[in-house]
């Protein structure tokens, strides 16, 4: 018992340094072609595949003892070869479950091991699902757009026992009205500056006309004089 909780220990000790650690790998996916590119150097495996976790919505378990620093320099490639290339070398289950809506079949999970491992022994999410909920619904770019990510998330969920995914829904429900409040604030602030910025637009050129209309030679000076004061701050940028 007490090697388990010994590894348990370990396996938040490193979850806590991967929150620390400065980002030092990128994961780019593209969920209309299922493509995936990842960049790391010296970079925590475990963190590298939570990225790719939170950006294609494939679920990944891996044993704490598998934890190391990886480079990669992959894709963009099919998901299934661009999983292969990160894992050269490091044992991993890659699992299919349906197909996308192209017909293809779908990677929707990966199990990553230490040498010699026993396939189900030791496996931990790389991100507890309660949090990638909260992520999969902050980061969702439009709650119109449905893709193989989200199609990936909505399969895993379903699976999930119903008090599990009654739970989860509820998160990522909760997370999602809260991310299209923010987008309303933001939309209505910015609705807002472009108010008032034509509003002081319209000011000034009522200013402007009234003012060439009583004295249009002072009108001619001050135009002349905003043309210098463009060009010098042209300039001062170049």
């Amino acid at each position: 018992m007490f090697k388990y909780v010994t590894i348990g220990l370990l396996w938040l000790v490193s979850t806590l340094v991967c929150a620390a650690t400065p980002q030092n790998s990128v994961v780019i996916y593209d969920a209309e072609k299922d493509l995936l590119s990842i960049q790391a150097k010296q970079a925590s495996l475990k963190a590298v595949l939570g990225q790719i976790t939170l950006r294609t919505g494939v679920e990944t378990l891996m044993s704490p003892g598998a934890e190391q620093r990886v480079d990669a320099d992959i894709g963009p490639l099919a998901m299934e070869r661009a999983l292969k290339q990160l894992l050269k070398g490091i044992d991993h289950v890659v699992i299919y479950g349906g197909a996308s809506q192209q017909g293809s079949p779908l990677v929707t999970r990966l199990e990553v091991l230490p040498k010699g491992e026993d396939a189900e022994r030791g496996l931990m999410p790389v991100i507890n699902i309660m949090n990638e909920a909260s992520l999969q619904a902050v980061y969702r770019p439009t709650p119109e757009i449905f893709n193989i990510a989200q199609q990936r998330w909505q399969e895993r969920v379903a699976r999930l026992p119903e008090e599990k995914r009654l739970q989860v829904t509820a998160r990522y429900d909760e997370k999602m009205a809260a991310a299209k409040q923010r987008q309303k604030r933001k939309d209505k602030r910015k609705a807002e500056h472009e108010r008032r910025k034509q509003a002081h637009q319209l000011k000034k050129q009522k200013r402007d006309e009234a003012l060439k209309a009583s004295d249009p030679e002072f009108y001619e000076q001050r135009m002349q004089r905003r043309e210098e004061i463009r060009a010098a701050r042209g300039n001062s940028l170049e």
